[in-house]
């Protein structure tokens, strides 16, 4: 008995140390279990930034060569009707961009009555036209195309220079006809919208008037375009 005794206690604490190893390796088992799941994890997200931004590029042409664009604009600021234009790639970073269209306003006058006294009276009319010839630079094109991230096309980030003509019709009694000349930098935004749309949108710090219909020297300006785009 007392030889059995000292071969029980063995046993006994042998099988309390092997009871404690298995419990610490299913402990570092579930810990790398949990690192591979945030690993996968990780990776699912990276792949879904990249998945979207392909579809991004994708619906933006950005992959596209593209050389010329011929825009109708549907609805524009200022403005409001549509007009159309042509922007044509001189190179991959420069072009020239011709546009024009009317513009719409509600038109006021003051009448005054036989017994003088007075009232304003209203008409919807087209206040001026206006053709816009302009340059583009776009700066972050041929970075992006030395990158591999995008090809020869409009939907970029640019600067630019325009010059306004503005011929303003006569409406007796509301707007005396008349034109206006007008240069501004701006700088702007230009996206393609899958095969045949765009938006354009620039704002220009700085407008010079040509004092013509008596305008003021300076002004700002803030341009607005989404429509077809070929």
């Amino acid at each position: 008995m007392k030889n059995i005794l000292p071969t029980i206690f063995l046993c006994y604490f042998l099988t309390q140390f092997l009871q404690v190893q298995a419990q610490n390796q299913a402990t570092d088992n579930a810990k790398k279990t949990d690192d591979i799941a945030v690993i996968y994890s990780e990776e699912g997200e990276e792949e879904s930034d990249f998945t979207f931004k392909e579809k991004y590029d994708y619906f933006t042409r950005a992959d596209i060569q593209e050389t010329t664009l011929v825009k109708v604009a549907l609805f524009r600021t200022p403005g409001l009707l549509p007009g159309v234009g042509v922007e044509q790639k001189l190179a991959p970073s420069l072009s020239i961009n011709v546009f024009t269209g009317p513009s719409v306003s509600l038109l006021t006058r003051t009448v005054i009555n036989e017994d003088g006294t007075t009232f304003d009276d209203f008409q919807w009319g087209i206040n001026k036209v206006r053709t816009t010839i302009g340059v583009r630079y776009y700066f972050d094109i041929m970075r992006r195309i030395k990158s591999g991230l995008s090809a020869n096309n409009f939907s970029a980030n640019y600067i630019g220079y325009q010059m306004n003509h503005l011929v303003s019709p006569r409406y007796e009694g509301f707007q005396e006809g008349g034109y206006q000349f007008k240069q501004t930098l701006v700088f702007g935004v230009q996206r393609r919208l899958g095969d045949f749309g765009y938006v354009d949108f620039n704002v220009g710090g700085l407008g010079i008037v040509g004092r013509l219909i008596g305008m003021q020297n300076f002004e700002t300006v803030l341009n607005f375009q989404i429509g077809l785009g070929f």
